[in-house]
């Protein structure tokens, strides 16, 4: 296995609240995605799914996002990115870089990233592709990193609970003023990106050579639980 405890320990220190929620939520990733991997048969080790799991969100310290106690500049969203160089500069498995890079939402194509303006840049590939990078990326749907941080249901899995309310908001702003037309902010495009992307995440799980998406957002999620 990776030794991705030391990463871990260089960029989040001891005994400090985001390090409390990182290894939180980063188990708790872990163990869902192990868990679907040994009900479903999956050909993956179990130690290269820990450590994808415990280094995907590697890239959270250097945000703005106080409400989990990160206190960097960058917006969010960048996160994935972010935490693939890191760990590209750190020396870490290309394929490990590549699960931190993709993960956000489940995934985004060409498309999204040009709705999220110049917060990613374009050259890159941030959909899942491997097995792997299609597991950690579902697990990951399951858990938040704030609140109480229990796994959500299937429903709360494919609509981030942190946006709810500020995209409630925004629309009735808008309600508020008819016939003004406003850019959408990313959490609102991301929050609708999130709603449909379970239909394009798809894990072979039961018939592997299958490259259909399932029909409807749940049908695959019901599959692997």
């Amino acid at each position: 296995m990776f030794p991705y405890q030391q990463i871990i320990d260089k960029y989040y220190p001891a005994e400090t609240p985001l390090r409390d929620i990182y290894m939180h939520h980063c188990r708790s990733v872990a163990d869902k995605a192990i868990q679907l991997a040994h009900k479903h048969d999956l050909p993956l080790d179990s130690e290269d799914i820990e450590a994808a799991a415990m280094l995907h969100d590697i890239g959270i310290f250097l945000t703005d996002a106080a409400g989990i106690h990160c206190h960097g500049t960058e917006p969010y969203l960048t996160h994935g990115r972010l935490g693939a160089d890191l760990l590209r500069e750190e020396g870490v498995p290309e394929p490990l870089a590549r699960i931190a890079e993709r993960h956000t939402g489940t995934g985004l194509t060409p498309d999204d990233i040009a709705k999220l303006g110049k917060l990613l840049p374009p050259d890159r590939d941030y959909m899942p592709h491997t097995l792997l990078e299609k597991l950690i990326c579902y697990a990951d749907k399951f858990y938040s990193k704030n609140g109480d941080m229990k796994e959500k249901s299937l429903q709360g899995a494919c609509i981030p609970e942190q946006v709810r309310p500020r995209c409630r908001g925004t629309l009735q702003g808008n309600a508020r003023r008819p016939g003004l037309k406003r850019p959408e902010p990313p959490y609102l495009i991301l929050r609708k990106l999130h709603t449909h992307a379970l239909r394009r995440l798809h894990l072979q799980v039961q018939k592997p050579t299958a490259t259909l998406f399932p029909p409807t957002p749940y049908r695959h999620v019901a599959l692997l639980h």
